[in-house]
Protein backbone atom coordinates (compact mmCIF):
# COMPACT_ATOMS: atom_id res chain seq x y z
CA UNK A 1 0.00 0.00 0.00
CA UNK A 2 1.32 3.43 -0.89
CA UNK A 3 2.22 5.76 1.94
CA UNK A 4 -0.32 8.59 2.18
CA UNK A 5 2.39 10.90 3.53
CA UNK A 6 4.13 11.08 0.16
CA UNK A 7 1.18 11.23 -2.20
CA UNK A 8 1.23 13.71 -5.05
CA UNK A 9 -2.26 13.17 -6.42
CA UNK A 10 -4.28 12.63 -3.27
CA UNK A 11 -7.44 11.47 -4.96
CA UNK A 12 -5.59 8.96 -7.12
CA UNK A 13 -4.15 7.45 -3.96
CA UNK A 14 -7.62 7.33 -2.41
CA UNK A 15 -8.84 5.53 -5.52
CA UNK A 16 -5.98 3.05 -5.33
CA UNK A 17 -6.27 2.49 -1.58
CA UNK A 18 -9.73 2.93 -0.10
CA UNK A 19 -8.44 2.12 3.35
CA UNK A 20 -6.61 5.45 3.58
CA UNK A 21 -8.69 7.99 5.52
CA UNK A 22 -6.23 10.89 5.76
CA UNK A 23 -7.58 14.35 5.08
CA UNK A 24 -5.46 17.11 3.59
CA UNK A 25 -6.21 20.55 4.93
CA UNK A 26 -6.13 23.43 2.41
CA UNK A 27 -3.38 25.97 2.76
CA UNK A 28 -4.88 29.42 3.30
CA UNK A 29 -1.70 31.19 4.32
CA UNK A 30 -1.53 33.56 1.39
CA UNK A 31 -4.72 35.30 0.34
CA UNK A 32 -3.25 38.62 -0.68
CA UNK A 33 -5.69 41.28 -1.75
CA UNK A 34 -5.68 42.94 -5.14
CA UNK A 35 -5.04 46.66 -5.08
CA UNK A 36 -8.05 48.94 -5.49
CA UNK A 37 -6.53 51.47 -7.87
CA UNK A 38 -7.12 51.97 -11.57
CA UNK A 39 -4.88 53.39 -14.25
CA UNK A 40 -6.21 55.96 -16.69
CA UNK A 41 -9.48 54.29 -17.56
CA UNK A 42 -12.44 54.64 -19.84
CA UNK A 43 -16.10 53.86 -19.45
CA UNK A 44 -17.44 50.81 -21.26
CA UNK A 45 -20.80 50.71 -23.00
CA UNK A 46 -22.50 49.57 -19.79
CA UNK A 47 -20.95 52.34 -17.71
CA UNK A 48 -18.38 50.12 -15.96
CA UNK A 49 -14.92 51.64 -15.77
CA UNK A 50 -12.25 49.75 -17.72
CA UNK A 51 -8.52 50.22 -17.22
CA UNK A 52 -5.79 51.15 -19.61
CA UNK A 53 -4.62 47.60 -20.20
CA UNK A 54 -1.20 48.81 -21.36
CA UNK A 55 -0.60 50.23 -17.88
CA UNK A 56 -1.52 47.07 -15.94
CA UNK A 57 1.36 45.44 -14.09
CA UNK A 58 1.46 41.66 -13.80
CA UNK A 59 2.56 39.00 -11.37
CA UNK A 60 2.90 35.26 -11.88
CA UNK A 61 1.34 33.40 -8.93
CA UNK A 62 3.27 30.19 -8.28
CA UNK A 63 0.55 28.21 -6.50
CA UNK A 64 1.83 24.99 -5.00
CA UNK A 65 5.18 26.15 -3.66
CA UNK A 66 6.34 28.34 -0.77
CA UNK A 67 8.24 31.61 -0.65
CA UNK A 68 11.44 29.88 0.46
CA UNK A 69 11.63 28.04 -2.89
CA UNK A 70 11.18 31.13 -5.07
CA UNK A 71 14.09 32.92 -6.69
CA UNK A 72 14.70 35.79 -9.06
CA UNK A 73 14.62 34.51 -12.62
CA UNK A 74 14.89 35.47 -16.25
CA UNK A 75 12.21 33.67 -18.25
CA UNK A 76 11.63 34.19 -21.95
CA UNK A 77 13.61 37.43 -21.80
CA UNK A 78 11.63 38.88 -18.86
CA UNK A 79 13.08 39.41 -15.38
CA UNK A 80 10.93 38.10 -12.54
CA UNK A 81 11.47 38.95 -8.89
CA UNK A 82 9.74 39.11 -5.54
CA UNK A 83 9.64 41.04 -2.32
CA UNK A 84 9.53 39.75 1.23
CA UNK A 85 7.10 38.17 1.78
CA UNK A 86 6.60 37.06 -1.80
CA UNK A 87 3.10 35.65 -1.30
CA UNK A 88 4.14 32.89 -3.72
CA UNK A 89 4.24 35.48 -6.52
CA UNK A 90 6.83 36.77 -8.95
CA UNK A 91 6.61 40.29 -10.38
CA UNK A 92 7.31 40.60 -14.12
CA UNK A 93 9.62 43.60 -14.46
CA UNK A 94 9.65 45.96 -17.44
CA UNK A 95 12.56 45.42 -19.82
CA UNK A 96 15.57 47.71 -19.95
CA UNK A 97 14.05 49.55 -22.92
CA UNK A 98 11.02 50.40 -20.78
CA UNK A 99 8.61 48.00 -22.48
CA UNK A 100 6.15 46.41 -20.07
CA UNK A 101 4.77 42.89 -20.24
CA UNK A 102 1.31 42.62 -21.72
CA UNK A 103 -1.36 40.32 -20.38
CA UNK A 104 -0.42 37.86 -23.14
CA UNK A 105 3.25 37.98 -22.10
CA UNK A 106 2.44 37.31 -18.44
CA UNK A 107 -0.04 34.57 -19.28
CA UNK A 108 2.46 32.82 -21.56
CA UNK A 109 5.06 32.80 -18.78
CA UNK A 110 2.45 31.39 -16.39
CA UNK A 111 1.34 28.76 -18.91
CA UNK A 112 4.85 27.42 -19.50
CA UNK A 113 5.63 27.43 -15.78
CA UNK A 114 2.36 25.55 -15.20
CA UNK A 115 3.43 22.95 -17.76
CA UNK A 116 6.96 22.62 -16.41
CA UNK A 117 5.72 22.11 -12.84
CA UNK A 118 2.34 20.44 -13.47
CA UNK A 119 0.97 23.12 -11.16
CA UNK A 120 -1.90 25.67 -11.25
CA UNK A 121 0.38 28.65 -11.86
CA UNK A 122 -1.46 31.73 -13.15
CA UNK A 123 -1.01 35.39 -14.01
CA UNK A 124 -2.84 38.23 -12.30
CA UNK A 125 -2.71 42.02 -11.90
CA UNK A 126 -0.17 43.22 -9.40
CA UNK A 127 -1.68 42.99 -5.92
CA UNK A 128 -1.67 45.42 -3.03
CA UNK A 129 1.11 44.77 -0.56
CA UNK A 130 3.29 42.89 -3.02
CA UNK A 131 6.93 43.84 -3.61
CA UNK A 132 6.99 46.67 -1.13
CA UNK A 133 10.72 46.23 -0.55
CA UNK A 134 11.86 46.08 -4.16
CA UNK A 135 14.64 48.46 -5.18
CA UNK A 136 13.25 51.89 -6.18
CA UNK A 137 12.44 52.09 -9.84
CA UNK A 138 10.70 54.71 -11.89
CA UNK A 139 9.01 51.98 -13.92
CA UNK A 140 7.26 50.37 -10.94
CA UNK A 141 3.88 52.04 -10.38
CA UNK A 142 1.09 51.61 -7.87
CA UNK A 143 -1.09 48.47 -8.04
CA UNK A 144 -3.54 48.31 -10.92
CA UNK A 145 -6.80 46.36 -11.14
CA UNK A 146 -8.59 45.57 -14.42
CA UNK A 147 -12.24 46.35 -13.69
CA UNK A 148 -14.11 45.56 -16.89
CA UNK A 149 -16.40 43.93 -17.57
CA UNK A 150 -16.93 43.46 -13.82
CA UNK A 151 -17.41 46.25 -11.33
CA UNK A 152 -14.33 47.20 -9.31
CA UNK A 153 -15.64 45.38 -6.24
CA UNK A 154 -16.38 42.24 -8.24
CA UNK A 155 -13.06 42.45 -10.06
CA UNK A 156 -11.15 42.32 -6.77
CA UNK A 157 -13.29 39.39 -5.66
CA UNK A 158 -12.75 37.63 -8.99
CA UNK A 159 -8.95 37.67 -8.78
CA UNK A 160 -9.05 36.63 -5.13
CA UNK A 161 -11.43 33.74 -5.75
CA UNK A 162 -9.42 32.63 -8.77
CA UNK A 163 -6.32 32.37 -6.63
CA UNK A 164 -8.16 30.47 -3.91
CA UNK A 165 -9.43 28.00 -6.55
CA UNK A 166 -5.94 27.49 -7.96
CA UNK A 167 -4.49 27.03 -4.49
CA UNK A 168 -7.15 24.38 -3.92
CA UNK A 169 -6.05 22.67 -7.13
CA UNK A 170 -2.47 22.66 -5.86
CA UNK A 171 -3.58 21.28 -2.50
CA UNK A 172 -5.44 18.46 -4.24
CA UNK A 173 -2.46 17.56 -6.43
CA UNK A 174 0.45 17.87 -4.01
CA UNK A 175 0.96 17.36 -0.31
CA UNK A 176 4.39 18.98 -0.37
CA UNK A 177 5.75 22.18 -1.99
CA UNK A 178 7.73 21.89 -5.20
CA UNK A 179 10.97 23.62 -6.08
CA UNK A 180 11.41 25.58 -9.29
CA UNK A 181 12.99 23.45 -12.02
CA UNK A 182 15.01 26.23 -13.63
CA UNK A 183 18.28 25.36 -11.96
CA UNK A 184 21.49 24.12 -13.53
CA UNK A 185 21.13 20.44 -14.30
CA UNK A 186 21.04 18.00 -17.19
CA UNK A 187 17.23 17.81 -17.23
CA UNK A 188 16.35 21.40 -16.28
CA UNK A 189 13.87 22.85 -18.80
CA UNK A 190 15.12 25.79 -20.85
CA UNK A 191 14.10 29.30 -19.87
CA UNK A 192 13.82 30.59 -23.45
CA UNK A 193 10.18 29.62 -23.74
CA UNK A 194 9.69 31.04 -27.22
CA UNK A 195 12.56 28.93 -28.52
CA UNK A 196 11.39 25.77 -26.76
CA UNK A 197 7.87 26.14 -28.13
CA UNK A 198 8.57 27.90 -31.37
CA UNK A 199 5.34 27.42 -33.32
CA UNK A 200 1.74 28.28 -32.68
CA UNK A 201 0.59 24.67 -32.55
CA UNK A 202 2.96 23.74 -29.74
CA UNK A 203 2.21 26.93 -27.84
CA UNK A 204 -1.47 26.05 -27.98
CA UNK A 205 -0.75 22.60 -26.55
CA UNK A 206 1.20 24.18 -23.69
CA UNK A 207 -1.75 26.45 -22.90
CA UNK A 208 -4.14 23.48 -23.03
CA UNK A 209 -1.95 21.68 -20.51
CA UNK A 210 -1.80 24.77 -18.32
CA UNK A 211 -5.61 24.91 -18.33
CA UNK A 212 -5.69 21.28 -17.20
CA UNK A 213 -3.19 21.99 -14.42
CA UNK A 214 -5.51 24.65 -12.96
CA UNK A 215 -8.41 22.23 -12.48
CA UNK A 216 -9.20 21.25 -8.90
CA UNK A 217 -11.57 18.49 -10.01
CA UNK A 218 -10.08 15.20 -11.25
CA UNK A 219 -12.67 14.70 -13.98
CA UNK A 220 -12.18 18.21 -15.36
CA UNK A 221 -8.41 17.70 -15.37
CA UNK A 222 -8.77 14.39 -17.21
CA UNK A 223 -10.93 15.90 -19.93
CA UNK A 224 -8.65 18.91 -20.37
CA UNK A 225 -5.59 16.67 -20.66
CA UNK A 226 -7.30 14.36 -23.16
CA UNK A 227 -7.96 17.35 -25.42
CA UNK A 228 -4.21 17.49 -26.00
CA UNK A 229 -4.25 14.00 -27.49
CA UNK A 230 -7.15 15.04 -29.72
CA UNK A 231 -5.30 18.18 -30.79
CA UNK A 232 -2.20 16.18 -31.68
CA UNK A 233 -3.82 13.58 -33.93
CA UNK A 234 -6.65 15.79 -35.17
CA UNK A 235 -9.20 13.12 -34.27
CA UNK A 236 -10.42 11.32 -31.19
CA UNK A 237 -7.00 11.08 -29.54
CA UNK A 238 -6.73 7.30 -29.81
CA UNK A 239 -4.07 7.41 -32.52
CA UNK A 240 -1.90 9.76 -30.45
CA UNK A 241 -2.33 7.60 -27.33
CA UNK A 242 -1.49 4.42 -29.26
CA UNK A 243 1.64 6.04 -30.67
CA UNK A 244 2.88 7.35 -27.31
CA UNK A 245 2.01 4.46 -24.97
CA UNK A 246 4.99 2.19 -25.82
CA UNK A 247 7.42 4.88 -24.59
CA UNK A 248 5.62 5.68 -21.33
CA UNK A 249 7.82 3.45 -19.17
CA UNK A 250 11.14 4.77 -20.53
CA UNK A 251 10.44 8.40 -21.47
CA UNK A 252 12.59 10.98 -19.67
CA UNK A 253 10.10 13.34 -18.05
CA UNK A 254 12.74 15.21 -16.04
CA UNK A 255 12.65 15.97 -12.33
CA UNK A 256 9.92 17.82 -10.47
CA UNK A 257 11.11 17.85 -6.88
CA UNK A 258 8.59 17.81 -4.02
CA UNK A 259 10.14 18.60 -0.65
CA UNK A 260 8.54 16.78 2.24
CA UNK A 261 9.41 19.28 4.94
CA UNK A 262 7.65 17.48 7.79
CA UNK A 263 10.09 14.60 7.91
CA UNK A 264 13.59 14.77 9.37
CA UNK A 265 15.68 15.16 7.35
CA UNK A 266 13.43 16.63 4.61
CA UNK A 267 12.96 14.19 1.74
CA UNK A 268 12.68 14.93 -1.96
CA UNK A 269 10.36 13.02 -4.26
CA UNK A 270 10.23 13.25 -8.06
CA UNK A 271 6.57 13.80 -8.90
CA UNK A 272 7.03 12.53 -12.46
CA UNK A 273 8.44 9.23 -11.18
CA UNK A 274 5.46 8.95 -8.86
CA UNK A 275 3.05 9.55 -11.74
CA UNK A 276 4.80 6.91 -13.84
CA UNK A 277 4.69 4.32 -11.04
CA UNK A 278 0.96 4.87 -10.60
CA UNK A 279 0.34 4.74 -14.35
CA UNK A 280 2.28 1.49 -14.82
CA UNK A 281 0.59 -0.03 -11.78
CA UNK A 282 -2.88 0.81 -13.08
CA UNK A 283 -2.11 -0.52 -16.56
CA UNK A 284 -0.90 -3.78 -15.05
CA UNK A 285 -3.83 -4.21 -12.66
CA UNK A 286 -6.32 -3.72 -15.48
CA UNK A 287 -4.49 -6.18 -17.70
CA UNK A 288 -4.06 -3.39 -20.22
CA UNK A 289 -0.36 -4.16 -20.62
CA UNK A 290 -1.43 -7.01 -22.91
CA UNK A 291 -0.75 -5.81 -26.47
CA UNK A 292 -4.06 -7.29 -27.56
CA UNK A 293 -5.96 -5.05 -25.13
CA UNK A 294 -7.05 -1.62 -26.41
CA UNK A 295 -5.70 0.73 -23.74
CA UNK A 296 -6.21 3.77 -25.97
CA UNK A 297 -9.84 2.75 -26.37
CA UNK A 298 -10.21 2.44 -22.59
CA UNK A 299 -8.90 5.99 -22.07
CA UNK A 300 -11.15 7.25 -24.86
CA UNK A 301 -14.19 5.59 -23.29
CA UNK A 302 -13.56 7.52 -20.07
CA UNK A 303 -13.21 10.71 -22.11
CA UNK A 304 -16.56 10.10 -23.79
CA UNK A 305 -18.28 9.54 -20.45
CA UNK A 306 -17.08 13.01 -19.42
CA UNK A 307 -17.61 14.91 -22.66
CA UNK A 308 -21.07 13.73 -23.67
CA UNK A 309 -24.35 14.01 -21.83
CA UNK A 310 -26.53 12.04 -24.27
CA UNK A 311 -25.76 8.80 -22.40
CA UNK A 312 -25.01 8.26 -18.72
CA UNK A 313 -22.40 10.92 -18.04
CA UNK A 314 -19.61 10.23 -15.58
CA UNK A 315 -19.84 12.38 -12.46
CA UNK A 316 -18.29 12.27 -9.01
CA UNK A 317 -21.30 10.33 -7.77
CA UNK A 318 -20.68 7.32 -10.01
CA UNK A 319 -18.61 5.40 -7.44
CA UNK A 320 -16.17 2.94 -8.97
CA UNK A 321 -16.40 4.51 -12.42
CA UNK A 322 -15.26 7.79 -10.91
CA UNK A 323 -12.41 6.04 -9.10
CA UNK A 324 -11.40 4.31 -12.34
CA UNK A 325 -11.10 7.69 -14.05
CA UNK A 326 -9.02 9.00 -11.13
CA UNK A 327 -6.66 6.02 -11.40
CA UNK A 328 -6.34 6.54 -15.16
CA UNK A 329 -5.48 10.22 -14.73
CA UNK A 330 -1.69 9.68 -14.37
CA UNK A 331 -1.68 7.73 -17.65
CA UNK A 332 -3.38 10.54 -19.57
CA UNK A 333 -1.24 13.15 -17.82
CA UNK A 334 2.04 11.55 -18.90
CA UNK A 335 0.79 10.93 -22.43
CA UNK A 336 -0.21 14.60 -22.66
CA UNK A 337 3.24 15.71 -21.47
CA UNK A 338 4.90 13.49 -24.07
CA UNK A 339 2.58 14.83 -26.76
CA UNK A 340 3.46 18.45 -25.94
CA UNK A 341 7.21 17.85 -25.84
CA UNK A 342 7.32 15.76 -29.03
CA UNK A 343 5.16 18.05 -31.14
CA UNK A 344 7.05 20.39 -33.47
Amino acid sequence: MRSASTNVILLVVAARDVRSHGRHQPDRRHQATVGPRLASSRSSCDGVMEPDWNAVEWVVRVNGTVDAFLSWLTLDGWSLGHGNPAHESLYVFPRDDGSKPTMADAQWIADVMAFDHDAPIDAAPRGSGHFGNLPPSGTVTQPIVPAGPLSLEHSVRYWENLRIAHQAAADNRFDAPFTLRYEDGPDAPGTDFSQRFSNERTRNLVSLYAMASRQADVLSEYLCLYRILEAVDGGNGKAAATHLLPDLTTYQFGHLSLVEVFVDPPARVNAFDRYRAWAVDEIGELGLDDPDVDLAGYLYKIRNSLAHGKHEALTTGRGEEFMAAARALPIVKLLARMAVEQTT
